[in-house]
């Protein structure tokens, strides 16, 4: 085992490229890196300049040319159940770190995002808590180029959403809610299964 170190915060998230000679972490301190797998020596680091809350999840693309880094609300220092700066979702070019495009129109936290298995489109999961009051959340699928909006999926509770993930192949998406329930959509036709699966919070999918 080898300890590696980059973040002054906690990291919260890691994703591999797919050929599995790169891997990226996002942290609390708001910075993103990503690393050699063989020296483990950073090859490209985004700084908390360009990243505000915590990178809560980082994502490499298929190709492996971008990165994808959600993050989570700034909150309040007097009121931590008051959202200052809600999240974001960030695309960065993963050789230079330069920032590609930005979506910030979101009212909570961005908990997860993933690429689809063919790199074109994105999905993204929010929801939130601000004020005391639950803010529902809602899946998006997002064009990977410009970060439009192609189509948001209806979620079946007030719930938020924790994360997201494409299957192999593209054709469906899951997600998992704080309710405990995962839902699964087929794409083509918009068809959605909901599973109980009775547990107090369903975070990962």
């Amino acid at each position: 085992m080898v300890t590696i170190h980059g973040h002054r915060g906690i990291v919260r998230s890691v994703h591999y490229s797919a050929d599995g000679k790169r891997f990226a972490t996002g942290s609390d301190d708001g910075t993103a890196v990503i690393w050699d797998d063989t020296t483990l020596r950073p090859l490209c680091r985004i700084d908390a300049g360009l990243i505000e809350g915590s990178a809560n999840t980082v994502k490499l693309s298929p190709d492996g040319r971008r990165l994808l880094v959600c993050t989570t609300a700034h909150r309040s220092n007097d009121n931590p159940n008051r959202i200052i700066n809600p999240g974001q979702v960030l695309l960065f070019d993963a050789v230079n770190g330069n920032l590609i495009k930005s979506k910030t129109d979101f009212k909570t936290s961005v908990w997860d995002c993933c690429f689809a298995p063919d790199g074109k489109t994105l999905a993204i999961c929010d929801g939130d808590i601000d004020g005391g009051k639950n803010i529902p959340g809602k899946v998006e699928i997002l064009s990977a180029n410009d970060l439009s909006l192609a189509r948001t999926l209806t979620v079946p509770t007030l719930e938020m959403v924790s994360s997201v993930a494409y299957s192999p192949d593209g054709s469906m998406l899951a997600a998992t809610l704080f309710d405990g329930k995962v839902v699964v959509w087929t794409l083509a036709d918009g068809g959605m299964k909901v599973v109980d699966t009775f547990i107090q919070r369903a975070m990962c999918v």
